[in-house]
């Protein structure tokens, strides 16, 4: 969206006079992105923060009037069987910056070309340069942002799927438990040897669940 606000202010049809317009719709997109970006999950922590998911990622600083990401570049990963670990975060390190690093300099250059636009002392060919250099990052920006999002619900629903194999798995625990109470040793033995058979399939299915959940689409892509 934010693109698509800049191409229209660039557009050679918006005069000077067009540009606080054009300014109060991107300043909308900017705070819509930063509301998103600062989303939590259903338990209070921040999506998008890393392993520091008590910290909101985007903050602004008004004192240089810039934007800054506040959680990390780490991953936690969770254990669902033996040997086989699942990342169960995401982060935006470097997704909004132009040298690698967690300065959020685009969105800190879209706020301050907002604030251009808005200006009415300043004339469109004062920060048409501008816009055109922001098209470009913004491109590289909703890339980044879309990749995240998109492990985000890999992640997401792997761990469900996995959550669900493991409450089946606990039943059938459950009910074993149950049916070897009175049995002879020869029957606990066969039930006990089933067990094993349903440990050996649900290892098996968590191997699988792995291996999909590291295939995300933009491997078929690049």
């Amino acid at each position: 969206m934010a693109g698509v606000r800049l191409q229209e202010a660039a557009n050679d049809t918006n005069g000077d006079q067009d540009m606080p317009i054009h300014a109060a719709n991107l300043e909308y997109i900017i705070d819509s992105i930063i509301y998103q970006l600062n989303a939590k999950d259903t338990g209070g922590s921040y999506l998008f923060s890393g392993t520091k998911n008590d910290v909101a990622p985007i903050i602004y600083d008004t004192g240089t009037q810039s934007y800054s990401y506040a959680g990390n570049a780490e991953y936690r990963e969770v254990s669902v069987a033996q040997g086989v670990t699942l990342k169960a975060n995401v982060h935006l390190y470097s997704a909004f910056s132009t040298a690698g690093g967690n300065d959020m300099s685009i969105l800190t250059k879209l706020k301050q070309l907002s604030e251009n636009m808005k200006d009415t002392t300043k004339k469109k060919s004062d920060y048409q340069n501008d816009i055109q250099v922001l098209l470009d990052l913004t491109s590289k920006a909703r890339d980044d942002v879309s990749g995240t999002v998109t492990e985000l619900g890999y992640r997401t629903n792997m761990l469900e799927l996995l959550d669900g194999v493991q409450i089946t798995q606990t039943n059938a625990n459950n009910q074993l438990s149950t049916h070897l109470v009175g049995l002879t040793e020869d029957d606990k033995k066969d039930k006990i040897l089933e067990l094993t058979q349903q440990e050996s399939a649900l290892q098996t299915s968590f191997l699988i669940y792995s291996k999909i959940y590291r295939i995300s689409l933009f491997d078929y892509i690049r």
